[in-house]
């Protein structure tokens, strides 16, 4: 499935209303918001959500094809993010476009100040860190929530994300404790596949959690309700579910009354965990490895042993295997 979008992204300083007021009435076919992590600023972007709309639903005679539409819709933010920065003279504005596809994602773009170019980035899975970075020098982590799917939802009653990671440890032991906790309980559905697992208590919040390695799990996800009573519960189940791993979880309301983080892992390293992308490679480039069956007879996907430095002949049990802690 793939997903792609179009952003003028500005820092919030002095020029809050402003800003908003100019991309809401300028231009007309793009989403605007504000954010508020990993720094405050707005986003005005075009998204797949425009692609759902005909053309003919749109001013008689303004677009003669949907290709011409989407062409004219899109290049509309890359031109238009010239014009803004001269109007908010000083201001750096940044347009990035982000194309994922599979589960691997890349984007491209540049800041412009007084209506010049300043920075350029041509391509790359990590390019938007560096975009972002020159127009707040605190930007920090790979994940962006302006660049997620469900971040306009709307329809879906969005309120906030979730992002986080979690080192040494399997993606189907992960499984087994939320499984044994909720598996039967009809307020909760749970699914797996070799990659990825979901976790959703239906109209309240959603766990994502994606294999990246055999030593990285990402975890991503989203609040449907902010209510006190649903962010303890969210907050609890997560940190019940992983206690005594090694992780680090966020919790952001888009709003921007709640920003709070959970986990065990230390400042540093879990800040350089968080710089690392995890969509530089499409889900079926990367080999899912089940520990080893007791005769060592078979193997599924890449023969490379998850627990290395073990001897080929090492035949500990599947959940011996499986709980390893490194």
């Amino acid at each position: 499935m793939s997903y792609i979008t179009y952003n003028i992204i500005a820092k919030v300083e002095n020029n809050r209303e402003a800003l908003i007021d100019n991309l809401t009435k300028n231009l007309k076919y793009q989403y605007v918001h504000e954010f508020f992590t990993p720094f405050h600023g707005v986003v005005c972007q075009t998204n797949d959500n425009l692609r759902e709309i005909p053309y003919t639903r749109f001013k008689e005679g303004e677009f003669n094809n949907e290709t011409e539409k989407i062409y004219k819709v899109e290049n509309q933010l890359r031109d238009y993010s010239i014009e803004l920065s001269k109007i908010f003279a000083g201001t750096e504005i940044a347009f990035i476009n982000v194309d994922c596809f599979g589960g691997k994602c890349s984007s491209n773009g540049f800041v412009v100040k007084n209506g010049q170019k300043i920075y350029e980035n041509d391509g790359h899975h990590s390019a938007h860190m560096d975009i972002l970075k020159q127009i707040s020098a605190d930007y920090s982590g790979w994940h962006f929530h302006p660049f997620t799917r469900n971040f306009y939802s709307r329809k879906a009653g969005v309120k906030g994300g979730i992002v986080g990671d979690i080192v040494n440890f399997t993606l189907p032991a992960i499984w087994m404790s939320f499984n044994i906790e909720f598996g039967n309980n009809p307020s909760y559905h749970i699914a797996i596949t070799k990659n990825e697992l979901l976790v959703e208590k239906t109209n309240f919040f959603e766990f994502y959690f994606m294999k990246i390695d055999d030593e990285w799990l990402k975890v991503l996800g989203t609040i449907f309700d902010d209510s006190a009573e649903n962010l303890a519960d969210m907050e609890n189940t997560m940190s019940e579910n992983l206690s005594g791993l090694e992780y680090q979880v966020q919790f952001d309301l888009f709003d921007g009354s709640l920003q709070k983080k959970i986990g065990t892992l230390p400042i540093e390293f879990g800040f350089e965990v968080a710089q690392k992308s995890y969509r530089s490679k499409a889900f079926n480039e990367r080999p899912f490895q089940f520990p080893p069956r007791e005769d060592n007879s078979q193997q599924t996907g890449s023969r490379q042993d998850a627990n290395a430095g073990e001897s080929s002949n090492d035949k500990k049990g599947f959940f011996s295997r499986l709980f390893r802690r490194k």
